[in-house]
């Protein structure tokens, strides 16, 4: 169909000035008055909202182009990863720890990964290391974000708001709700941008494989004539996601989204303790729908364009077969993913710059300057974020799975410690050094195999899963060597701790 790019130009204009107009509105009616009320919305969230706003803080450039071109590059074993990934581990650590660390957040105060474990282990400075690396693993993260809305626009616009430009809106106007209202603004804003890009994922693969292809049935059947069915195995038709690799993939990048600081606060933000035990299952059929739309948009156009950049892939088949105001209603849902995301993400930095590291160094800085600062953070780190984008494009999986990666290697095993009031494993005392040791050797191991891609080739299994083995080696044997061990008491404490029902500090706080 013939594509008009001002009208395109238009209705994402009308969107972006409704999602502005949505968080400044959450700023005026609930302005943050506190630091705790600026970053967590006073724990006051309503499940309806909290979900939503969760749901979408994961959405991101992944889920609207980068997992789409998974699908599109490798076949069924990109859905595969994806769906088995999210279900399976992103959905369980949810179960297992998720109620745990509401309660545990609601009897200390936890706001941060770095609380739970500079706590558990009593180490200032494992708060300021753990601090930094979820900053390092968070910022590739968020540069997808940036790229993602820079390819969007660039061929929403038909390249009239080229690639740089794109991501420099996006800044401009993430930063400024988040600016202003905190966490409060992001959850609503993530509330109606997460229906949006559900619905838009959801009707659009649907309406273009009936259009396409005439139906899923038919689609399949196209494909195996036209592709054949290596498209429809594992391991895939490149040879790269063999069972081994894709195993490896899956289990550092699965289990590391929790541990990234904007999911983690939304594990704190909820009022009803109970809401937090259904969120699993939230959130797992809300990602299987998503997923699902996404395979089906592969499914209808694969054929159509065989050689496309598969992060384009999915913007250049809407643009093909949609009338451009419906084009650009999709776009708009893109754009409502990434930005719900990159304004999640923003907000965690800026979070952890305070929390973790400024708050850690002097404890008596006020809540005004607490919150000053972290809004500064958000602005500093949010402009680096999009540098990089600008500077350093890669694709968008890459960055996305290496940043989940990053926080599983560096923290899953003190995480769980921490969770589960465990102060040794078998003979071994649990120390402070041990995991501080583990932290920095899960966080130097994947960096490594992360930036010399030679390296990480020859040993042939993804990065983030050698990193999470160095960890879990190191944190073991340091504690085997090392005196600091963790306070019984306080395991006995924290474990007692997450047994509590939720029921009773629910009554509490009446």
């Amino acid at each position: 169909m013939a594509f008009d790019p001002t009208v395109s130009i238009a209705v994402i204009a009308i969107y972006l000035l409704i999602t502005l107009g949505v968080g400044l509105l959450a700023w005026r009616r609930y302005p943050p008055v506190s630091f705790e009320d600026f970053v967590l919305a006073k724990r006051k969230i309503h499940w309806f909202t909290g979900f939503w706003s969760a749901a979408a803080a994961q959405f991101s450039a992944l889920s609207f182009m980068g997992f789409i071109a998974f699908y599109y590059k490798f076949g069924v074993a990109g859905y595969v990863a994806i769906l088995g990934m999210y279900l399976f581990l992103t959905c369980s650590m949810y179960y297992f720890i998720a109620d745990k660390a509401w309660k545990l957040g609601k009897r200390f105060g936890h706001i941060t990964p770095a609380d739970v474990l500079g706590e558990y282990f009593s180490s200032k400075y494992y708060r300021y290391l753990v601090g930094i690396a979820l900053i390092l693993a968070l910022v590739p993260y968020l540069q997808v974000q940036y790229a993602g809305v820079g390819i969007l626009l660039d061929i929403a616009t038909g390249g009239l708001v080229p690639f740089w430009l794109g991501g420099l809106i996006l800044y401009i106007i993430m930063l400024a709700y988040t600016w202003a209202g905190g966490m409060r603004s992001v959850v609503w804003t993530d509330t109606i941008q997460g229906i949006i890009m559900l619905g838009a994922m959801l009707f659009g693969g649907f309406t273009l494989v009936f259009l396409i292809q005439g139906g899923i049935g038919a689609a399949y059947n196209h494909i195996l004539e036209k592709i054949g069915p290596e498209f429809f195995t594992i391991p895939d038709r490149t040879g790269v996601w063999k069972w081994d690799y894709l195993l490896a993939w899956a289990i550092p990048v699965g289990l590391g989204w929790i541990l990234h600081p904007h999911m983690w606060a939304r594990l704190y933000y909820f009022e009803r303790g109970h809401v937090v035990k259904y969120y699993p299952f939230v959130a797992g059929f809300i990602e299987y729908l998503l997923q699902t739309g996404g395979w089906i948009v592969v499914l209808a156009g694969v054929l159509i364009l065989p050689n496309v950049s598969p992060d384009q892939y999915l913007l250049m088949t809407y643009r093909m077969y949609f009338p451009t105001v419906l084009f650009g209603l999709i776009a708009a849902a893109g754009l409502a993913a990434m930005m719900s995301s990159a304004a999640a993400q923003n907000h965690a930095v800026g979070m952890v710059v305070t929390r973790d590291i400024i708050h850690t160094a002097e404890a008596n800085v006020s809540d005004r300057t607490e919150v000053l600062i972290t809004r500064i953070a958000i602005a500093v780190v949010g402009f680096i974020a999009y540098l990089t984008a600008v500077f350093g494009y890669s694709l968008l999986l890459t960055s996305g799975a290496a940043a989940a990666s990053l926080a599983t290697a560096s923290i899953l095993p003190q995480i769980a410690t921490a969770m589960y009031g465990v102060s040794r494993i078998g003979p071994v005392k649990l120390t402070k050094e041990g995991a501080i040791g583990g932290s920095f050797a899960g966080l130097i191991i994947t960096l490594v195999l992360f930036l010399s891609p030679t390296l990480s080739k020859s040993i042939g299994l993804y990065p983030g899963i050698w990193g999470l083995a160095a960890n879990i080696a190191a944190f073991i044997v340091v504690s085997a060597f090392t005196k600091t061990a963790v306070d019984e008491l306080k395991a006995i404490e924290w474990k007692r701790t997450t047994e509590i029902p939720i029921t009773i500090f629910e009554e509490r706080e009446k």
